[in-house]
């Protein structure tokens, strides 16, 4: 599958949206939850990488959905939710510095979406079961 070919697929972009309203939506829980003392401020960090693993969860899950090019999918959708991540946190602060654990988002986002690629990858097609008749339609048949 050509790499542009992924890029026109509608299910990964769909899938990048998904991620990044995850995002959204988790760390705005985190930050109620600190606001209302049930989560103490030192975990706001832990709990916005574990917003990330989930967002790459979500991300690649839903762009990876006809299993054709799944990993090659999670990593671009890792990518693509590094670059939104990366930008958020410069508009919003003064970015991720490696040296105070910025690292740890990159490796949040990573560990999500290759677990996903990993999931929806190994899990293979079911073959469908011939569908026999109910008993009943089958004795009114006749053979002749």
């Amino acid at each position: 599958m050509p790499l542009l070919d992924i890029f026109r697929t509608k299910g990964l972009w769909i899938g990048l949206g998904a991620a990044i309203a995850a995002v959204i939506l988790m760390c705005a829980l985190g930050a109620l939850l600190v606001v209302k003392g049930a989560l103490p401020q030192q975990s706001l960090f832990g709990w916005i990488c574990g917003s990330y693993v989930l967002a790459g969860l979500i991300g690649v899950w839903i762009a990876a959905k006809d299993g054709k090019g799944t990993l090659l999918r999670s990593l671009i959708v890792g990518i693509l939710l590094l670059v939104v991540a990366w930008s958020l946190s410069l508009t919003v602060s003064n970015g991720m510095q490696i040296a105070n654990g910025g690292w740890k988002i990159p490796v949040s986002v990573a560990a999500g979406c290759l677990a996903a690629g990993v999931l929806r990858a190994g899990g293979g097609k079911k073959r469908k079961r011939k569908r026999r008749k109910p008993l009943a339609e089958a004795r009114h048949t006749t053979r002749r």
